[in-house]
């Protein structure tokens, strides 16, 4: 007779199995959460495999876990999440973040020089650049650089030369270590300047308003009138001219030469005879007649000190066109008749 033992009814097999949805988890470079729910009735642990921006905190009840990345300032980034109760395999599941979009720090700019003649000028310079630029004249005196608006391109603005030729540069830089440099010139002043001394002088005619105007200077000294040594520039303006004016001072104002003006007439050099004639004297003392045929002159400023500043366009015996440019600066004497 055989005897067969027969276990415990009542003992059941333990459960362990895992459900947890492995489905790949991706994050933006912002960072952000997701919570995952696990199944399982036996204890189970949740490991993050990059824990320095992405942890994993599973809730009181152990019935799910939540995973947060932080914000990524640099490229993509991979790594996993592993889920597991101690039996079996665990559950992994992967997770990527995107990276910061690489930045172009390119910059393009047109560095070709820039030449200004001596009445100055605008230009305006493209820029291209994904990051913030600045553009910085290293002659702001009499240079100046305005960036517009929508940060595209740049206005050169170069201010009136009154003397020598002049250089600077404009130096556009987006902070990717490449700055651009564009050289800038200025053309020399044709315009003559006059010592104001007591050979500087005006005279008016009569009650009409009318007056004449002499200027004349030398490179070292005033131009003497005794020998007639020196340079100088007479005008004899004759009409067109506000009948207003005060014969105690000039008045300040603008003043056009047309063509009709024929009787504005300049000399300008070494003049020895010293007579008011219309010439242009050379170094060697020859002369050539010329006529202001138009342009303009600014009276500004009262008897204290004026500023007198003339751009005339002239003529000579031939109709070749000259042109004549000159700024005084200083008191004016009237003539005592």
């Amino acid at each position: 007779m055989f005897v067969v033992a027969c276990g415990d009814p009542t003992e059941q097999e333990t459960d362990t199995s895992l459900t947890v949805d492995t489905t790949p988890l991706s994050f933006t470079a912002e960072g952000g959460t997701e919570t995952l729910t696990v199944t399982s009735t036996l204890e189970w642990t949740a490991t993050s495999g990059a824990p320095e921006w992405l942890t994993v905190t599973p809730n009181a009840d152990k019935t799910e876990f939540t995973a947060t990345t932080t914000a990524n300032d640099g490229g993509e980034r991979q790594t996993t999440i592993t889920v597991s109760n101690g039996t079996g395999t665990p559950k992994v599941i992967e997770v990527s973040q995107a990276g910061v979009p690489e930045v172009d720090t390119s910059l393009t700019v047109d560095t070709t020089p820039l030449s200004f003649t001596e009445e100055g000028g605008t230009e305006t310079i493209a820029v291209t650049s994904e990051l913030e630029w600045t553009a910085t004249s290293s002659a702001t005196e009499w240079l100046t650089v305005t960036q517009n608006a929508e940060k595209t391109n740049f206005e050169v603005v170069a201010a009136a030369n009154e003397g020598e030729a002049r250089s600077a540069t404009i130096t556009v830089d987006n902070g990717n270590g490449e700055p651009k440099v564009i050289d800038v010139s200025q053309e020399a002043s044709t315009l003559i300047t006059f010592i104001g001394a007591k050979g500087f002088y005006w005279e008016p005619f009569g009650d009409s308003g009318d007056f004449s105007l002499h200027l004349w200077s030398h490179p070292v000294n005033e131009y003497d009138m005794a020998t007639g040594e020196g340079y100088k520039l007479e005008l004899s303006v004759l009409s067109a001219i506000p009948t207003n004016i005060d014969v105690v001072e000039l008045a300040a104002g603008d003043y056009t030469a047309t063509s009709e003006i024929t009787s504005m007439a300049v000399r300008i050099g070494r003049n020895k005879s010293g007579m008011p004639e219309a010439k242009y004297v050379d170094e060697n003392n020859a002369s050539t007649d010329l006529w202001i045929v138009g342009g303009t002159m600014k009276i500004e400023g009262t008897t204290a000190e004026y500023t007198i500043t003339f751009n005339f366009d002239l003529e000579d015996a031939d109709n070749t066109p000259r042109n004549l440019k000159g700024k005084f600066t200083g008191t004016i004497e009237k003539l005592p008749y």
